[in-house]
């Protein structure tokens, strides 16, 4: 027990109190605790050196009451009933617990929620009949509450509504996340779409349960209402083709709409439930429409419609026309073909993408290319009398004498050819003529390959040629003028005779302008000197012709050759 003693001496310096129980103190006014019941005489003695004065007075110490308190509980969550209990020793009147919270309770056995987390200090104070009490103290933990918030992005709209929420829950670990429309997540945050076809307007309820390690829960609701969702779907009676403007139709599938906004290419096209569709350009075309309901909900629906592009023809060939047979090769440009049938009008065609073409027979020809995509596109692009081939002349000639081995040495070629305007001839001897018909005299004996190219007006070459076989053991070369002038150089006109042995008979004669003979030999030998009348006179400067007749010995033709020649003096 505690005793404040209160001293009302006066006139003294010195004190002691004996307490009664072998304790003293000279303090004035003293404290003491008696730890023991029982009966204490006390004496108080004062003096001030030189008298003193005593006093005494009786204390009786009741006996105290004992108390101790416990918890069934180590721990609680807040707003969790937590059991404490209290133990006692004495005649106890009464107890009364303090929870540390402003909260109260009498009793031996109590229960009591605290509100929040923390530390409380929890005391139970017993009181005996005599008044005394006793009083047990614990400390007792309350963990934290979590506190579940959630911040939904929207509340209120159409579905599909997409709501997110951005937990803002205090003291928590772990979460648990409950939709009245089935779906549940334990993430932290989370997104969900709320779908609504009803008709009618919905509530969802969305709960946030959270919990701390400690195993405490926060609870939060909040409603989302949801606008009912219109369903519009549509078909194509097709979705792509090789042809613009074609009507395109849509066959509509719905449900809770009242209007549609209906767009090509992302243009508003038309308000009708079942409009049909047209476009004028080659590729991908989007057909959209936007349902609505009254609640101003939307849906929206697309398909693709697909134009595709049909082959673009361009072909070029390598020439228009040339001689045939003609040989053309084709460029093919075309765009957007992959498949290729041509046709030439001379009965033949191709499947190669650049063919080569030989028209064999001159006239015109119409070329026509047939392009498919891969798509299935088609075009056809015919080209009138694109090619022209052009008749190639005939060479052919033929000669005179013509014979196995001919002993002539002037040959007369003769032109049989066709179709020609130019000629070129070839003898073989390193001579060329232009002529049509040329006669041609062959200095030397010998096989000679000559030929005739032949060009017609279109430029188209032909070529013809045969073997000439000249005998020339024997020839007759006679000159065209000589100059009897005496000088020794061609004074005189004689042929040249290669063999004079084969002769059998020989005759030469000149005959003047007006059909005079003035000169005539059978001597192969003899010449003419340019005299007249048995050499009494000599010709002026004149042109004469001549004649030779000879007869052969052997199998040769007999020959007759004629010409003039010209005296200059």
């Amino acid at each position: 027990m505690f005793v404040e003693f209160v001293n009302n001496t006066t006139g003294a310096s010195n004190f002691t109190f004996e307490f009664g129980d072998n304790t003293t103190s000279t303090l004035m006014s003293p404290n003491h605790i008696y730890e023991e019941e029982g009966i204490y005489d006390v004496i108080y003695y004062a003096n001030d050196g030189c008298s003193f004065d005593t006093t005494s007075f009786t204390i009786t110490v009741l006996p105290s009451p004992e108390i101790s308190i416990t918890a069934d509980e180590s721990s609680v969550c807040p707003l969790t009933d937590a059991h404490f209990h209290a133990s006692t020793v004495g005649n106890i009147q009464d107890i009364s617990w303090d929870y540390g919270d402003t909260g109260y309770d009498s009793g031996n056995d109590v229960i009591h929620q605290f509100a929040t987390g923390n530390t409380y200090f929890v005391s139970a104070t017993a009181t005996e009949n005599n008044g005394c009490q006793a009083t047990g103290t614990m400390s007792f933990l309350v963990h934290p509450q979590p506190i579940s918030v959630m911040n939904l992005s929207i509340t209120d709209g159409c579905s599909p509504l997409n709501v997110c929420s951005q937990n803002a829950s205090e003291n928590a670990t772990s979460y648990n996340w409950t939709f009245s429309n089935g779906f549940t997540s334990t993430s932290m945050d989370v997104c969900q779409d709320f779908i609504n076809i009803s008709g009618a307007p919905q509530d969802i309820e969305v709960t946030l349960d959270s919990e701390n390690e400690f195993g405490c829960e926060g609870h939060a609701t909040q409603t989302v209402h949801v606008l009912p969702q219109p369903s519009t779907t549509f078909t194509l009676d097709q979705y792509e083709s090789c042809n613009l403007s074609e009507d395109i139709l849509v066959n509509v599938t719905t449900s809770g709409s009242g209007a549609y906004d209906w767009y090509a290419d992302g243009v508003m096209y038309s308000n009708a439930s079942t409009p049909t569709f047209s476009f004028d350009q080659v590729g991908h075309h989007s057909i959209s429409v936007i349902s609505s309901n009254v609640f101003g909900c939307t849906d929206n629906h697309e398909e693709i419609y697909t134009i595709h592009p049909t082959p673009s023809i361009d072909i070029m060939p390598s020439v228009f026309n040339g001689c045939s047979p003609l040989v053309v090769e084709f460029e093919n440009s075309t765009t957007d073909g992959v498949t290729w049938h041509w046709t030439f009008g001379n009965g033949a065609s191709s499947m190669e993408e650049s063919p080569s073409m030989t028209f064999q027979n001159p006239g015109l020809y119409d070329v026509q290319l047939h392009a498919i995509s891969e798509f299935g596109c088609e075009n056809t692009q015919h080209y009138d009398d694109m090619i022209e081939a052009f008749e190639v002349p005939v060479a052919s000639f033929n000669f005179d004498p013509d014979n196995d081995i001919i002993y002539e040495v002037d040959i007369q070629f003769n032109d049989a050819s066709l179709g020609a305007t130019q000629y070129n001839w070839e003898f073989g001897d390193g001579y060329t003529s232009e002529e049509i018909s040329p006669l041609h005299h062959f200095n030397r004996g010998g096989v000679f390959e000559v030929t005739l190219e032949v060009m017609n007006d279109y430029g188209c070459v032909s070529a013809y040629s045969k073997s000439v076989n000249i005998d020339n053991t024997f020839y007759i070369y006679v000159p065209n003028s000589f100059t009897p002038d005496g000088d020794g150089v061609n004074d005189v006109f004689k042929p040249v005779i290669s063999s004079k042995e084969e002769i059998k008979s020989y005759r030469f004669d000149v005959i003047n302008r007006w059909g005079e003979l003035i000169f005539t030999t059978d001597d192969p030998d003899m010449a003419w000197t340019g005299n007249v009348r048995d050499g009494e006179y000599f010709t002026h400067n004149d042109l004469f012709t001549f004649q030779i007749e000879v007869k052969f010995n052997n199998l040769q033709v007999d020959k007759r050759i004629a010409g003039s020649v010209t005296v200059l003096r």
